[in-house]
């Protein structure tokens, strides 16, 4: 698969994740080469988190603190960090793995693999979570 390349790719590697685990892109909406709206879900934190969850559905929860959001998220889902002061979902991070009551994410924009996400800075971001 061609896509395309971004100096900050945390949200196109999280649409990577869910392409392959089978949603089909869809021109208008979400996909890397689609029209503009959809190329701006494929990539952009915040279009990609709205997209996901107001317009489709799949919405984990929002949660004030990340020890809320460790709690209640599963491997599979994605996290968007949403700022507190402007509500712009700035980045999303992948859980991989849970195990002790840990989560353990994987990400691109600060490349990771299964780091333990409570040595993770989320800058006091309120986390929305994308479950399929």
């Amino acid at each position: 698969m061609a896509y395309f390349a971004y100096e900050y790719d945390c949200t196109n590697f999280a649409s990577q994740i869910v392409h392959w685990a089978g949603m089909t892109p869809i021109r208008t909406q979400w996909q890397w080469n689609g029209t503009e709206q959809a190329r701006r879900c494929w990539n952009v934190a915040h279009d990609f988190i709205e997209y996901w969850t107001l317009e489709r559905g799949y919405n984990g929860g929002a949660y004030l603190t990340k020890a809320d959001a460790k709690r209640h998220a599963l491997p599979g889902d994605l996290i968007g960090y949403m700022d507190k002061k402007d509500y712009k979902i700035w980045h999303v991070t992948f859980a991989q793995s849970k195990s002790n009551g840990k989560i353990y994410v994987s990400q691109h924009t600060g490349d990771r693999y299964n780091e333990d996400w409570d040595g993770i800075d989320i800058n006091n971001s309120t986390c929305i979570i994308v479950r399929f």
